[in-house]
């Protein structure tokens, strides 16, 4: 089965934290010029960093071996992909069902609306929502619903989306195998775009030239 969420394929899959743990880190883009005295000058070309994180998917089944084949190879073809998280899952402070879920105050996530949720059991049985509101430790899910029951302590991931690359398969003992896969965000997801907030408080007004202030 494969699921896809805003055109990124999923990759429902837990990570291997024993042989080689989740790696993730920020990467900047920026761009080096002249400067007027001659030396480098280094300028940021985004608002914020972007996250990239790398992860190994060991398949213990000869059927998850081939889910996890099938959607890497979708998600090759189309160059973008979505995961949990790893390490930075928040815990569920009760059982949760319908279209929220409360969290435990110890929180590994900032999550504000438009984050989404992912819950787990195994890659087959698991709940990817999009998060309309924010209520202190509260998840609403808006008009999304949880299509499982999630006992007290189960653990609650962001999705990061981007840029999916693979390494090749490493065959475990003829039959089972694992994989490192990496997603690196296109754009940081608190990106936010540029005039879509009003300014708080009225800009300098307008001036004219000869009148407010003269050239000379």
């Amino acid at each position: 089965m494969i699921t896809s969420v805003n055109n990124h394929v999923l990759l429902p899959h837990p990570a291997n934290w024993g042989d080689s743990p989740p790696t993730s880190q920020r990467v900047w883009q920026t761009e080096i010029v002249a400067a007027l005295t001659g030396a480098e000058q280094r300028q940021a070309l985004r608002a914020v960093s972007r996250r990239q994180l790398t992860f190994t998917v060991t398949a213990r089944t000869l059927p998850e071996r081939a889910r996890l084949e099938a959607r890497v190879e979708v998600a090759t073809k189309s160059g973008l992909a979505c995961a949990p998280l790893h390490g930075r899952a928040c815990v569920l402070a009760q059982n949760a069902n319908g279209n929220s879920l409360t969290l435990n105050p110890a929180v590994a996530w900032n999550w504000q609306a438009g984050d989404y949720a992912f819950l787990m059991d195994d890659d087959q049985t698991f709940d990817a929502l999009p998060v309309a509101v924010v209520n202190g430790l509260t998840l609403d899910f808006g008009l999304g619903t949880l299509n499982f029951n999630w006992p007290q302590g189960r653990l609650v991931w962001p999705l990061i989306f981007g840029k999916f690359s693979a390494d090749k398969a490493n065959a475990l003992d003829g039959f089972l195998s694992e994989q490192k896969l990496t997603i690196a965000e296109l754009v940081g997801a608190r990106s936010v775009p540029l005039g879509v907030i009003p300014a708080s408080v009225p800009g300098i007004g307008t001036t004219l030239i000869g009148s407010t202030f003269i050239v000379q």
